[in-house]
C-alpha cells in the first residue's frame, strides 16, 4: 500500500470540501486494487500525505464506516473490511439485487451511447484472466453503468454494494468467463429493454455461500 503513490495521482485543492476529495482518494484506491481487504488506515498518516489536517481525513473515514467498507475498533484501528467465503457471497448477492434495479431503471430511461460504452469496456476485458484484471474491470463496467444512472437512493446503494464488492471478491471463486456472460446480458438488456436477461445472468453469476 503506497499511499503517497495514491495521494500524488489526486492532488487535494480548494475547489471543493477537503473530505470529500479525501474520500475520492479513499475511493478510487479501492476500485484500483490499491487499498484491499485488511488493509489499516491511519489518519495521521493521510493527513500528513495529503497535506491536510486531521479532521477531514476522520470525516472521510465516517463515510466510508457508513457505507459499509471499514471495521472500526475503538483506540485500536480502522480498517478496510475482511470478508471470509460466505460473507463475500452474500455481499454478491446484494450487489446482484441492487444492480439489477439499476439496469431495471436504465431500460425505462435508456441513454443512446450508454450500450456502445458499456461495448468498450467489454471489449478490453475480453480474453483476460488474472483475477486483479478482471475484478477491476468489473468494477468499471458497472461504474459506467452507475455513473449513467439517474440519481437515486438505488443508485447509491449500488455504488456503495459495487466498493464492498471490490473488497470481498478475492474471497469469492474466480470465475472470469462468468463475468463476461454478464456483461454481455446487461448490454443485451439495454439493447432489447428486456430486463430479464439481466436478471438470469446476475441470478447465474452470484455464488451460492459455501461454493468457493
Amino acid at each position: 500500500m503506497d499511499i503517497r503513490e495514491m495521494a500524488h495521482r489526486q492532488q487535494i485543492t480548494g475547489d471543493e470540501p477537503i473530505a470529500r476529495q479525501v474520500q475520492a482518494v479513499l475511493l478510487a484506491a479501492i476500485a484500483a486494487g490499491e487499498l484491499v481487504a485488511g488493509d489499516v488506515l491511519h489518519d495521521h498518516e493521510w493527513a500528513s500525505v495529503l497535506g491536510v489536517s486531521r479532521t477531514p481525513i476522520r470525516e472521510a473515514v465516517r463515510h466510508l464506516h457508513g457505507m459499509g467498507l471499514l471495521e472500526v475498533a475503538a483506540a485500536r484501528y480502522t480498517r478496510l473490511r475482511a470478508y471470509g467465503a460466505d460473507q463475500a457471497a452474500y455481499e454478491a448477492r446484494d450487489w446482484a439485487l441492487l444492480h439489477h434495479a439499476l439496469t431495471v431503471a436504465l431500460v425505462k430511461e435508456p441513454l443512446e451511447d450508454l450500450s456502445d460504452r458499456l461495448c468498450r469496456v467489454r471489449d478490453l476485458l475480453v480474453g483476460q484472466t488474472h483475477p486483479e484484471h478482471v475484478r477491476a474491470g468489473n468494477f468499471t463496467f458497472f461504474d459506467t453503468l452507475r455513473t449513467a444512472a439517474p440519481h437515486s437512493t438505488i443508485t447509491l446503494g449500488a455504488a456503495a454494494s459495487a466498493y464492498r464488492l471490490r473488497l470481498a471478491e478475492p474471497a469469492l471463486p474466480h470465475r472470469p468467463r462468468a463475468h463476461t456472460r454478464l456483461h454481455n446480458a446487461v448490454i443485451h438488456t439495454l439493447v432489447t429493454r428486456n430486463p430479464d436477461h439481466a436478471l438470469a445472468a446476475l441470478t447465474t453469476w452470484t455464488p451460492a455461500p459455501g461454493s468457493a
